[in-house]
């Protein structure tokens, strides 16, 4: 029952975040620093090189199959926590899309290169870029999308198996408890 609500609940505010911020369709050049909403101050070139190395790895691709392979992840479990109403597949996929556009909007990117920019250097990223060139690089950028969704989907299965573990061995009204 709480993961019902939950699961309703991150519908909603996904469907309403995208309205407000996301009117992110297709492929978007990253903002100028001038209307970005960062208050992340990056070099120049460097926001330029992490624009290319984005545009080389294909990020913005990525991050929509990553999407779009983590939805179909999560869709049996929405699908049985909404009523099963004749709109329920509708309301889905509206849903899919709109939390894919959250995630490759303009403002999203710009905020995934400020991430960047404060990890790595100019020089990291101009390595990142000469590897994403390489075939290697190209399977790896291909490969990505489907890594991550397994490994997200693996984080989960690990808590889910953390907290059944935990709550078999301990009580959560002993003093002592640590959930070995």
């Amino acid at each position: 029952m709480a993961f019902r609500f939950s699961a309703c609940l991150l519908v909603f505010a996904t469907l309403q975040s995208a309205s407000v911020h996301g009117q992110g369709q297709g492929s978007q050049k990253l903002p100028s620093k001038s209307t970005q909403q960062s208050t992340v101050t990056v070099e120049p070139q460097l926001r330029e090189d992490i624009e290319r190395m984005i545009d080389v790895g294909h990020l913005e691709e990525r991050m929509r199959e990553i999407s779009r392979l983590r939805f179909e992840q999560l869709r049996p479990q929405l699908t049985a926590s909404m009523p099963p109403t004749p709109n329920r597949d509708k309301i889905l996929l509206e849903y899919a899309e709109k939390y894919t556009n959250l995630h490759t909007s303009s403002d999203y990117m710009s905020r995934v290169a400020d991430i960047y920019a404060k990890y790595f250097s100019d020089d990291d990223i101009k390595g990142m870029i000469q590897f994403y060139q390489t075939p290697a690089g190209q399977h790896y950028i291909a490969k990505i999308p489907q890594v991550t969704a397994d490994m997200v989907q693996l984080a989960g299965t690990a808590g889910e198996e953390g907290i059944r573990a935990f709550g078999k061995n301990c009580v959560v009204s002993t003093p002592n408890c640590k959930g070995k």
